[in-house]
C-alpha cells in the first residue's frame, strides 16, 4: 500500500513542533512518550492499530484543523502567522517545484537515481 500525503490548508495555517514545555512533570511524560514510541516502532502509543496512519505523528492529529497539543501530548500544533505561511508555500515550491510533500514512489525514484550516480562514480563511469 503506497501511502501519498502532500500539503493542504492544514499543512500550510499550522506548524508542528515538538512539545516542549518547561515543567518537571510534563519532561517526565515526555520521557515515557519517548520510550513509548521506540518501544512500538514509531507507532503512537495512544493507538491499538498499528498502520500508516498511526504512525507518529498520527493522521488524526496531522489533520485535526486546530491548535493544541495530540493526544499523547509529544507534539504540538500552532497557527502559521502571513508572513510564515508564506515562506512555507515558497521554501516549499523552490524545494520541490511545487507544494507538498514527494509521494513514495517519487522517493524511490530518487533513491534508485542516487545509487546509479554513486556506481557510476565509483566505477569511473560518466552519465
Amino acid at each position: 500500500m503506497e501511502y501519498n500525503y502532500s500539503a493542504g490548508q492544514n499543512e500550510i495555517n499550522f506548524k508542528i513542533i515538538v512539545n516542549k514545555k518547561a515543567d518537571e512533570t510534563f519532561a517526565a511524560a515526555y520521557d515515557r512518550v519517548r520510550n513509548k514510541l521506540a518501544e512500538t516502532d514509531g507507532y503512537c502509543p495512544c493507538k491499538i492499530d498499528h498502520n500508516p496512519d498511526t504512525k507518529c505523528m498520527c493522521r488524526e492529529f496531522r489533520d485535526c484543523d486546530e491548535e493544541g497539543d495530540c493526544q499523547c501530548g509529544f507534539y504540538t500544533k500552532i497557527l502559521r502567522t502571513d508572513k510564515e505561511k508564506e515562506s512555507y508555500l515558497t521554501e516549499t515550491k523552490f524545494k520541490t517545484g511545487r507544494v507538498g510533500r514527494k509521494s513514495n514512489k517519487e522517493k524511490e525514484e530518487d533513491r534508485k537515481r542516487a545509487q546509479e550516480e554513486k556506481y557510476l562514480i565509483e566505477n569511473d563511469e560518466e552519465y
